[in-house]
């Protein structure tokens, strides 16, 4: 009962803290509107946040919740990178939007992603990584997706091993690799 209390003030304590006027984006030659961030990244947030040290499980996570066991150490239920950031987007948007299942794919341009540039980003907004090849050569075959928590800092299941919870965004890992962020809009 305290924590279902909790989640409307917070959500709307969010929405005011981290509001931004409406901008707008470039992406592939067209302007297009970006809202304003506000109780739908506020909700992402909130739906990811109570899974703060729940194991990275590999292809962990449903739209309803953590599943799984991991395959390299065993522990579960829990959440893979993708897996997390679907579920807490489908929650927050009240199942409206359903992102794919894997990171490499969830970090695409469409109806619901919205790209921004990264001094745009708000907590509850998107980012995703390109540390490698193992998804694909294309430049936007993304590893590794996660949820702005804060300036420089984003909340993500990290990997095998790890728990989920927040990272530096400008330890060199992240800061040199290619990322985009992205606003959702449902």
């Amino acid at each position: 009962p305290e924590t279902q209390a909790y989640i409307p003030k917070i959500l709307t304590l969010a929405a005011a803290t981290y509001s931004t006027p409406d901008t707008t984006t470039s992406h592939g030659g067209t302007t297009v509107p970006v809202g304003p961030a506000g109780p739908v990244n506020a909700a992402i947030l909130a739906a990811a946040l109570p899974y703060n040290g729940y194991p990275y499980v590999w292809a962990g996570g449903s739209l309803t919740g953590p599943t799984g066991t991991d395959v390299k150490d065993g522990r579960g239920p829990g959440f893979d990178c993708s897996g997390l950031t679907r579920y807490a987007v489908y929650q927050a948007t009240g199942g409206a939007v359903q992102l794919p299942r894997v990171s490499r794919d969830q970090g695409k341009p469409g109806p619901h992603m919205t790209p921004i540039p990264r001094e745009q980003a708000q907590p509850g907004d998107i980012i995703a990584f390109k540390f490698d090849d193992r998804n694909g050569g294309g430049a936007t075959d993304w590893d590794h997706i996660g949820i702005i928590s804060g300036p420089d800092q984003m909340f993500n299941a990290p990997s095998s091993g790890k728990n989920i919870g927040y990272a530096d965004l400008t330890r060199t890992f992240y800061a040199h690799a290619p990322q985009q962020v992205f606003r959702v809009t449902p």
